[in-house]
């Protein structure tokens, strides 16, 4: 298995995606269920897309250098990402994300992430998020929206 450091861009939509979830989550408790450790874990960085941004860097850092034995590899430099408008969620965005969710989780299978606290938050999310999807994204035939 090989393992490498997503692209800026796909970080950027799994943070909006991320951060979009946790303040889902916030906002509406009973409708979007995210495990208590995800929410222990990030739900202190809903509404701050840099931070959220940050842990899914590092995590894929610190996965992919566990892989390959490498020091470290630089966290590129932040540019602030517009939030998603949790009340107007587009679902071409949510479908993109959920599909680049599974990709990050494969890339940080690796030691020492895979299992751990922060492993389990992001597929935590991916889950909730995946499930937002189905539910808005088909009607009660099967049909897609």
């Amino acid at each position: 298995m090989s393992a490498f450091v997503l692209e800026q861009k796909e970080i950027n939509l799994l943070a909006q995606a991320t951060d979009a979830m946790l303040r889902l989550n916030k906002k509406y408790p009973g409708s979007y269920h995210l495990a208590k450790d995800t929410v222990d874990i990030l739900g202190q960085y809903a509404g701050d897309m840099h931070n959220v941004y940050r842990a899914l860097y590092i995590t894929n850092i610190k996965a992919v250098n566990g892989r390959y034995g490498e020091e470290t590899k630089t966290l590129p430099k932040y540019k602030a990402i517009r939030a998603w408008d949790i009340d107007r969620l587009e679902l071409e965005y949510i479908k993109k994300a959920c599909c680049m969710f599974g990709c990050y989780l494969y890339q940080i299978s690796e030691d020492p992430i895979y299992g751990t606290k922060v492993y389990n938050a992001f597929q935590d999310i991916k889950k909730a998020l995946c499930s937002l999807y189905f539910s808005i994204g088909f009607d009660w035939n099967g049909n897609l929206n």
